[in-house]
This record gives structure tokens, sequence and C-alpha cells, in this order.
């Protein structure tokens, strides 16, 4: 059984079912865990979106776009949308960069305009711009960006990565980089590899 069917049919109703019985009938709940060959194990449930914009690629993938949905039903009072859609596994691979900076007042963005002409890049959200100042780092608030790609598999979303990351720098008054170290994934060989602004 595939992991999509299995979580419709082994968690759904036992989750859905706990839902009704503390009361809950209308909103959105989201889940973040992991599946085993045996268990689906729920380490976070939240009542409400994702913080990590999780929303975009569903709206990318299927058209659903659940943060208009919740808006037209506040408004409205009804969901429009065909939600049988996000009832199968996606057919692409979906990678969220998010770049964290040191702190430092933002003094220069270089290579944004060219990672939004990238085909592969099909949404952003920017959090700090020239002029600003971060005072975040080591924080969720040192985000400065969120890059979002969609590729066919898994190893060509991942090589895109470094390529991303290449093209874009920050620099404080002093001419110094503001990015922070990052990981990427080399799905060859299974490993993981820290890189370096500096």
């Amino acid at each position: 059984m595939c992991r999509n069917d299995r979580i419709k049919s082994d968690f759904f109703p036992k989750f859905s079912k706990l839902l009704l019985d503390i009361g809950i009938k209308n909103g959105m709940v989201q889940l973040q865990g992991l599946i085993t060959e045996k268990n689906i194990y729920v380490m976070d449930i939240a009542y409400r979106l994702s913080g990590g914009m999780d929303y975009r690629p569903v709206a990318c993938e299927n058209g659903i776009n659940i943060v208009e949905n919740h808006l037209e039903y506040a408004l409205c009072g009804e969901w429009n949308g065909d939600f049988m859609k996000c009832d199968k596994p996606f057919e692409h691979c979906y990678i969220t960069i998010c770049i964290g900076l040191k702190n430092g007042h933002i003094q220069k963005i270089e290579g944004l305009d060219e990672v939004k002409k990238l085909p592969y890049v099909y949404d952003l959200f920017q959090y700090y711009n020239e002029g600003d100042v971060m005072s975040a780092s080591g924080r969720f608030q040192q985000t400065f960006y969120r890059i979002f790609i969609r590729e066919y598999d898994k190893d060509s979303a991942f090589s895109k990565i470094n390529d991303v990351m290449n093209m874009i720098e920050v620099y404080d008054e002093n001419d110094v980089s503001m990015m922070l170290d990052y990981i990427i994934y080399k799905a060859s060989t299974n490993e993981f590899f820290l890189m370096s602004n500096n």
C-alpha cells in the first residue's frame, strides 16, 4: 500500500473522529510526523495554516489555494474548488529554500532578479529589503527569503538548491556577507554537505 493510501485508510478515519469528539467542525489542521513501515507517528498538530507556507505547493500542483479558500469561506460562507484534486499524490517534487541572515544592516542584495526568472522557481516571498536591519539571527525571524522550487523528481529539485544559493548575496554596510551557511543534499551519494558563504 502506498504512503498516501495508508494515511487515508489508517490515519484519517481515526484523526477525523478525534477532531469531531473534541468538537471541532470547521477549520484547517496541519500535521507533521513520520511514516515507518508499521506506524504513523504524529509529532506536531496545529489548528492553523502552516507557517512554512505549505499551501503554496498545493496551489502550484492542483490549483487549490487554501488561504483564498479560507478568506472566501469567511466572507461568503462556502468553499469553492475541486478538493478531490488533493486526493492524489503530487506529480512533482517541491522544495522551499529558506535563506537565513546574520545580524546587521542590509546594505546590498544581489541576484534575486535572476532567481525570479528561473523556470523552476514558481514562487518567492521576501521578508527584508535593502536598508532593513536584521537583529533576529538565531530565531525564526532570521529568514530573509523563501524560494519555492518545483521539479519532476527529487534529484533535479535538490540539484537546484546550490544553483540558486550561488546566485544570491546579501551584504552589510562593511561589504561583508550576511548570509548564513546552509546544507545541501547530494542525492547520488545520499550525503549532506555544509556550504559556507564566507
